[in-house]
Order: structure tokens, then sequence, then C-alpha cells
């Protein structure tokens, strides 16, 4: 709670401040939940964390620069090179979870190029909100070993998002916060938020942040006679690329 304390204290915008919410610039960076994949919309139309967030507050504009797929090197050499990632007042993060699963994926570099993102974000003077991953270990249908080196690598990520947050970033734990627990707040692919969640983790960046909420929420129900979800093709090439590396998972705990 002192993190959060002390992000709140330092934000321009927080109650009692005098400063204008109509003002603020918001950037999303990272991946597919930053991108709002999950939420309401097609074709990336979606209102997402950032949109969600700029609306209750009343904010100037927000911008989303985060791709599906995207890995830490994709938010240095592209997305942070944006001129509006440069001219954010609150920079939104979310990154790990793709790069954990590359054959290639190597800790140390996951934390070098995540302090070059922090270090890059400090420098244009934006609040960075960042995200733990969830587990995702249970969201498919794995073998058990498969399972256990899965959530040992998720776990590792976790750790070096937690040592990375200063108190200029204001981590957002997505497994451990009670208000993004439940069904209802996810996605049925158990990975992305649901419009619900989104919605919840909008508000509660607020809350942490110290800013008061100005307009209602937007809506979270699916309108009349949206499909629910179901794996495409795309899902299931994605799955069987991941293979080997699930497989090395599998392998490493047994050393």
């Amino acid at each position: 709670m002192e993190q959060f304390r002390a992000c709140a204290a330092r934000s321009p915008w927080a109650r009692g401040s005098g400063a204008s919410l109509g003002v603020m610039r918001i950037v999303a960076l990272g991946d597919s939940i930053a991108r709002g994949v999950g939420d309401l919309g097609s074709g990336g139309d979606v209102p997402a964390w950032s949109g969600r967030l700029a609306h209750r507050l009343g904010a100037a504009q927000h911008s989303v620069r985060a791709r599906a797929g995207a890995r830490i090197d994709d938010v240095i050499h592209h997305q942070l090179n944006h001129p509006v990632s440069q001219t954010a007042d609150i920079a939104l993060l979310s990154a790990g979870g793709n790069d954990l699963l590359q054959r290639d994926f190597r800790l140390e570099n996951f934390a070098e190029g995540l302090s070059a993102v922090l270090t890059r974000i400090r420098a244009s003077t934006a609040t960075t909100v960042m995200l733990t991953l969830p587990d995702y270990s249970e969201a498919w249908p794995l073998p058990r070993r498969v399972k256990a080196g899965l959530r040992r690598r998720i776990a590792d990520v976790n750790g070096v998002l937690q040592a990375s947050a200063a108190d200029d970033v204001l981590l957002i734990d997505q497994a451990g916060e009670r208000l993004l627990q439940g069904s209802e707040m996810h996605h049925p692919d158990r990975v992305h938020l649901s419009p619900a969640g989104y919605q919840a983790l909008a508000d509660l960046t607020a809350t942490r942040l110290g800013l008061p909420l100005l307009h209602p929420p937007l809506p979270v129900d699916a309108p009349p006679g949206m499909c629910a979800w179901q794996p495409s093709f795309a899902d299931l090439r994605r799955g069987l690329r991941r293979l080997p590396v699930l497989t090395e998972m599998a392998a490493a705990t047994d050393r």
C-alpha cells in the first residue's frame, strides 16, 4: 500500500490538486491485454483498459499502441517511438506473457528490456502503471509437468516485474487483486480480461492513483446476438507453435 500512496501523492491530478483531468493523455503499451483483447467491439475498436480509464476520468486523449503478440523488444523499438508514447501523462504497460512463451526466452534479457522501457517512460515524465501476469497455466489442458514449468516461468517473470516496480511505478497484481477475481472478470480463454474485468481494472487504476472518477463506467454487457467465444484456427496454430516451448518447460521441471 505504501507504493500506491506514493504514486497517488505524486500525481498532479490527485484530489485537491486543482489540476484539470481534461488535459490528461493516456497511452497503452505492450501486449494483447493492454490492447483490450476480450473487451466489447470488433476489428480492434474496443474501449480496452486505457479507453475505459480515460472515459471515467474525462481525460483528453487515450491511444492504444499495444499489439497482440507483442514482446518487450516490440515495446522498445516500435511502440515507444510513436509520438503519443513520448507525450503521455500515464503509460499503461502489460508485458512478459508473450516473451516467456518463446524458445529463445532468457529471463535476464527480459529484465534488461523492461528496465529500458521504464527508463524511457520515466524520461517522458509519464506515470507508469504495470500489470503482473495472471497464472494462466490452468487456461489450457496441459500435462501436469508442462503446467508446472509454465507456472514457474510465470513466477520468474512476475519476480522481475515486481523488482522493477520502484516508487514511481504502480504495479497491479492481476492474480492477487480481489476486484479482478471471478469468472465474470475473465474472457472465456482464461488469459484475457472480460469487459467487466477491463472496467474493474480501469477503476482500480484510477483509485490507486488517487484520481476521481468523474463519469459513469462504459457498458460491460455484450449486445444481444453476440456469439460466445470459440477457439479459432488461429488459436489452434498459436497453440501448435508453442508446443516445443511447452515441452522444454516440462523437461525443465525434471532437472
